[in-house]
């Protein structure tokens, strides 16, 4: 069974059923894609979600301050908030 986490580069996914914590995670992204995102971000996002995703205007996207538990936010409701009150990135 593959799990998903959250690591130092984004999303990863973590080797199916190993148990050592020895080897690093393959990314589900290549270097390209994620220079790419993070080009797209910085223009378009870390004006109101900030450059380390701390938030300024906009909330946080990641630590404590992100959809927590006690907030009980589901991803319908992330998906609600960005559908309806986040701008729209330039046509592609």
């Amino acid at each position: 069974m593959a799990t998903l986490e959250f690591g130092r580069g984004g999303l990863v996914k973590v080797a199916d059923t190993v148990k050592s914590k020895t080897k690093k995670p393959a990314a589900i992204y290549s270097e390209a894609q994620a220079a790419t995102g993070q080009q797209i971000f910085m223009t378009n996002c870390a004006m109101c979600h900030g450059p380390d995703l701390a938030g300024v205007t906009g909330p946080a996207l990641k630590g404590a301050k992100f959809a927590s538990a006690k907030d009980q936010i589901s991803v319908s409701d992330i998906f609600g908030i960005m559908s309806t009150q986040m701008p729209a990135g330039p046509a592609r």
